[in-house]
């Protein structure tokens, strides 16, 4: 017999709910927030440059307060618009879709977690994803809207590190390694944030949950990689 694939990706089977409209929607909404970021900066630009210019007028300054003042109050204020709203928005729709893509289980995971996974390096089968996180003794799997993947336990040869959002406009994700021809893959935990910047606390459990679950490896002799 040939040997059990270490890692399996398969299309999702028919009937799982698909939400396009809903992730078409977010991501024209995140788009929205992006413009009305760069609006803001150039509306505050204007705001915060005659109200400077008016106090260093007023206090002598004839020729007011210049330009990097205005420009830095500016940049703050519309990274905080920008926050904000990718904060709320980038939360829309994980209820909706932990509700659609409840898993049918023949078999009791030791854990389960409602996350949005993406690949760390192209792969022609791998694709951005939302869908449960299941942990068993053997093997980690993902069922989501749009595949089922499948890793064996031994080919997941580190603990997951956080992967830090830029300019704090980014949630944490969680780097999980696997071995090659993969780079890993990255999952951002949504069990029960109301805000992007609340999935920080759920991705610190499931890196707590991930990093126990593969600490066990060597005792239950799961550790052994593929050839």
């Amino acid at each position: 017999m040939p040997p059990t694939p270490r890692v399996v990706i398969e299309p999702a089977p028919p009937g799982t709910p698909r939400h396009d409209r809903l992730r078409l929607g977010v991501q024209l909404l995140h788009g929205a927030a992006l413009l009305l970021g760069v609006i803001s900066l150039v509306y505050l630009a204007f705001v915060f440059k005659f109200v400077t210019d008016g106090f260093a007028i007023a206090l002598g300054n004839r020729q007011g307060a210049g330009a990097l003042l205005p420009l830095v109050l500016a940049s703050l204020g519309s990274w905080s618009v920008m926050f904000l709203l990718h904060d709320h928005l980038g939360i829309l729709g994980s209820a909706a879709m932990r509700r659609a893509l409840q898993p049918t289980l023949e078999e009791t995971p030791e854990a389960k977690h409602f996350v949005e996974l993406r690949p760390r390096a192209r792969h022609a089968d791998l694709r951005p994803d939302w869908g449960w996180l299941l942990l068993f003794p053997d093997r980690l799997e993902f069922r989501g809207e749009r595949q089922v993947i499948r890793i064996a336990k031994s080919e997941l040869p580190q603990p997951p590190t956080r992967e830090r959002g830029f300019g704090g406009l980014l949630p944490t994700w969680l780097e999980l390694p696997v071995r090659a021809p993969w780079k890993g893959i990255s999952v951002l935990c949504r069990d029960n944030a109301k805000t992007l910047s609340e999935t920080a606390d759920d991705t610190e459990t499931l890196r707590l949950v991930l990093t126990g679950w593969l600490a066990r490896s060597a005792q239950e002799g799961y550790n052994t990689p593929s050839p």
